[in-house]
């Protein structure tokens, strides 16, 4: 009967560890991927506390993803596809915010959801970039420009809290709670 019981126990336990794949993994905010390791554990640790008090006091997210190359696609193309994979921000906010860093290439991008446009609009996502992130980059202070980047968009709606939600979209996101709601 022991037996059994194991058996039974460690079937259900593959079966769930199977399913904790990475597709699995879109629901649950993960703050920072550093796929080449270039942030240290504690530097990560670091960031991801600014990021968690962000979502814990006003709900949006930042996520900082860190690869090699974006391949053969754009920078561009590649930042709006892992926006929409892992859902970054608040279903009917839209108030997600993507930094990406592809090493290899030297590209990196900020891909600001609907629902902060109002506060980050393109211009201002630039100028971070290019005076904030790209002459610590050059310097190979990667974390310095990561942090001071991360802290200026936190500002930026921490002082706009009123801005933050896709309010263009507000009849859209309607109807979905309605649609929601009916399910």
């Amino acid at each position: 009967m022991k037996k059994l019981f194991l058996s039974i126990s460690l079937f259900a336990s593959i079966l769930f560890l199977t399913n904790c794949r990475e597709e699995a993994t879109p629901e649950q905010f993960i703050p920072i991927r550093d796929e080449i390791n270039l942030l240290s554990n504690k530097e990560k640790g670091e960031l991801s506390e600014l990021i968690l008090n962000l979502k814990r006091k006003y709900g949006s997210e930042i996520a900082i993803l860190i690869i090699e190359t974006t391949k053969n696609k754009s920078i561009e193309e590649y930042s709006l596809e892992y926006f929409e994979k892992w859902k970054i921000g608040r279903e009917f906010f839209n108030d997600g915010l993507l930094i990406l860093l592809a090493i290899d290439d030297r590209k990196l991008r900020i891909e600001v959801g609907y629902g902060l446009e109002k506060i980050i609009k393109d211009e201002i996502a630039a100028r971070i970039i290019k005076e904030k992130m790209i002459p610590r980059f050059k310097n190979g202070e990667f974390f310095p420009a990561i942090k001071i980047a991360v802290e200026d968009l936190i500002k930026l709606i921490e002082n706009n809290p009123d801005l933050i939600g896709d309010q263009e979209g507000i009849n859209s996101r309607w109807d979905k709670i309605k649609n929601h709601i009916k399910k």
